[in-house]
């Protein structure tokens, strides 16, 4: 069996978790080189909706019907206006995800959540086990993701049947892996893959090294203080 762990700590440095120590770490669940994982004991059970009345969008069909799923698609179509107000703290993409009183969370908190599911994704990837697309995903791809995105985010418990965390892979996962691939290729380089391992140690070196430029941005907007060279 193989965890996750050691994956996750190369990607969010030692600066990010300082920042973020008030949030508890995830307790990491396992996962074989077979794509099988066996989820911990203590994986979050689910939550119950009449215990969150404030709770606007708990089933999907809610949000979909909503008048806020379409202020947040104009919102995220809206190019440079869109960028400025996440610069503002605005979250314009993932107004689904809600506090248990009601409240959409704001721009740092999706920031974390987009940089933490990328970071489960690569390593999926340094299994060999990440699917082409999100609709490719086996149970088991899908389990592991669904409890380490639980663990670290109450938020997206706050629904019926995983479809936030879900959701924010259906969105954001087949544009992340055209990405990782073209990255693979380019580290490649024009000789081709003469050397696999090295290749992929390659890949997933330039993969890390934005991951952790994400990090580092979250950190920032948190602090408000000036980015370290990294």
């Amino acid at each position: 069996m193989i965890t996750l762990r050691p994956y996750l700590i190369r990607v969010f440095s030692d600066s990010y978790n300082a920042v973020l120590g008030h949030f508890a770490k995830p307790q990491l669940s396992t996962i074989s080189e077979e794509g099988h994982s066996a989820i911990e004991p203590e994986d979050p059970l689910p939550l119950q909706q009449a215990d969150f009345p404030d709770v606007k969008f708990w089933y999907k069909r809610d949000w979909l019907d909503s008048d806020e799923k379409k202020a947040c698609e104009e919102g995220s179509q809206e190019g440079s206006r869109g960028k400025g107000r996440l610069a503002k703290n605005i979250n314009v993409s993932m107004r689904f995800v809600e506090k248990e009183d009601g409240q959409v969370v704001d721009g740092d908190r999706a920031s974390e959540i987009r940089v933490f599911a990328r970071s489960i994704w690569v390593t999926f990837e340094g299994l060999g086990i990440g699917p082409s697309s999100w609709g490719q995903a086996n149970m088991d791809v899908k389990k592991a993701y669904f409890s380490e995105m639980n663990k670290r985010f109450r938020e997206l418990r706050l629904c019926h049947s995983n479809w936030k965390a879900d959701h924010i892979a259906t969105k954001h996962y087949s544009r992340w892996h055209v990405n990782w691939l073209e990255q693979q290729e380019d580290a490649e380089g024009p000789s081709g893959p003469t050397d696999c391992k090295r290749s992929r140690k390659d890949s997933m070196k330039v993969v890390m090294k934005r991951l952790k430029s994400d990090t580092l941005v979250s950190c920032h907007r948190l602090t408000g203080t000036s980015l370290r060279t990294v």
